[in-house]
């Protein structure tokens, strides 16, 4: 079994006072991708924050219960908000390297989420619950049956222990459980079995403060750190903190040595080809000449002239981007009141509850955008919350899905929010973007934009 649940500051962890507020079941110690309710009750929600990734809540009368940071894609979640589920049932597919569970009696999350790194009771030891719940309150007496039986246990072979070396020699001993599978009957496999379930390098977090905040990190990305003399290795970027429009202020990144899979490769795979797709909508929008080589190239790799002319017209509604203000789609924003506060002499929309919504803009033929905007909660209380997301349509005006939802963080300080590389599913026409609010206070906001493609561009390059 994976990390355990309570503090434990001899693990590194990661987080204030070693604390891990919940249980991880491990691939190798839990194999296969389906994901089991280990409870009954009714999805709750359904979202993202970062450092728990996509994540689904489950509430029934005594608990809510989190799963989180085993969906690398909100596409892996097969179950939707307001569904009756029942033990058992299968949520969603994992594909990381393991699933968190969290249990509460807090029914609302983001209060929950103030103790995730206080062992303060608000979080429960899942193992406990779920013995209680399943094993530790049945009894199978029968009535009558006064029969005494008696049992002997037998070793297939005497107990052993397994040890990493190397990794002793550079982290230190840190013993594990007994560890016990009674599939095995031969000492040497069970050894060999037991070197897989050794983590023989601790998880490590490291916290980056930039100077100054010319270098803007990407989600996912692989950064190499050198500790002089003393350590070096490659982390992945698991998140981030930026400040754009403040000069001098520091940016953040947070790292960590989770391994790289297979869809890290195909994620690098994707972002290498987007970046190609870019360079030759570039070129075509600059060589007018060359269109007729282009539409023979294209013709080669369709089978029909149907099919020709659906790839012409997203050549053409690329061009369109990139020529018609590709990098400032959101011009206006309704729902709200004009307020009387500047963000950098820039307008600002405030609302007290409620949705801001942008104007519709055309999606056919795109495969992705990036979203931003500032926000600002009023921080006199915790009453007021608001998220921000990007909706997409169809032709109908039926719905085509959303990106991921991004919380705005209630500190009184203005700050950047958005999703970057939103995959468009087909059948999607239109966009917009969408600010909601919740509670009492107020709310601002400020320098909305859509861009093309898997980044944003600096307002003050903004067409």
């Amino acid at each position: 079994m994976g990390q355990t649940f309570g503090t434990h500051p001899q693990d590194g962890v990661g987080r204030t006072n070693g604390f891990h507020d919940g249980l991880d079941f491990g691939s190798v110690d839990h194999p296969g991708r389906d994901v089991h309710a280990i409870h009954g009750g009714k999805v709750q929600d359904i979202g993202y924050i970062a450092g728990l990734e996509n994540y689904i809540t489950i509430v029934s009368n005594d608990y809510l219960i989190c799963y989180q940071e085993a969906f690398l894609n909100r596409g892996d979640i097969t179950v939707q908000v307001g569904q009756e589920i029942k033990t058992g049932d299968v949520i969603g597919h994992r594909d990381t390297s393991h699933l968190h569970i969290g249990i509460t009696k807090q029914k609302n999350l983001m209060t929950a989420l103030k103790s995730a790194w206080s062992n303060d009771g608000t979080w429960l030891d899942p193992l406990q619950v779920i013995r209680d719940g399943i094993g530790g309150k049945e009894t199978n007496d029968t009535v009558g049956n006064d029969t005494t039986t008696e049992s002997q246990e037998e070793y297939y072979f005497q107990p052993f222990m397994v040890v990493d070396q190397k990794s002793i020699d550079e982290w230190g001993e840190h013993p594990g459980p007994d560890l016990v599978d009674e599939r095995f009957q031969d000492a040497d496999a069970m050894r060999k079995y037991a070197l897989t379930t050794l983590k023989p390098d601790p998880d490590l977090n490291i916290e980056v403060t930039l100077q100054g905040n010319s270098f803007i990190p990407v989600a996912g990305e692989i950064l190499r750190v050198l500790a002089r003399d003393k350590y070096s290795g490659s982390y992945k970027t698991v998140g981030y903190t930026i400040y754009p429009e403040a000069k001098g202020q520091d940016n953040q990144i947070t790292l960590n040595n989770s391994k790289t899979t297979i869809l890290d490769y195909q994620n690098q795979k994707a972002k290498r080809l987007q970046e190609a797709l870019e360079e030759q909508r570039l070129r075509i929008s600059g060589l007018a000449n060359s269109m007729d080589q282009q539409s023979k190239s294209l013709t080669q790799v369709v089978n029909n002239k149907k099919e020709t002319d659906k790839n012409m017209e997203a050549v053409d509604q690329n061009i369109y981007w990139m020529q018609n203000g590709q990098h400032n789609l959101i011009t206006t924003m309704t729902g709200g009141t004009a307020s009387s506060e500047k963000y950098n002499d820039s307008p600002v929309i405030e609302v007290e509850q409620g949705t801001l919504r942008s104007n519709e803009f055309n999606l056919n033929g795109v495969s992705s955008i990036s979203s931003r905007l500032m926000a600002k909660l009023n921080a006199t209380d915790n009453s007021i919350s608001a998220t921000t997301y990007v909706e997409l349509l169809k032709s109908d005006g039926s719905s085509a899905g959303k990106s991921n939802i991004i919380y705005i963080v209630n500190n009184g300080a203005w700050q950047s929010a958005g999703t970057v590389n939103i995959k468009i599913p087909a059948g999607t026409s239109k966009g917009r973007l969408v600010f909601d609010v919740s509670g009492s206070g107020k709310a601002y906001v400020s320098r909305a934009q859509v861009n093309l493609g898997y980044k944003v561009t600096d307002w003050s390059s903004l067409k």
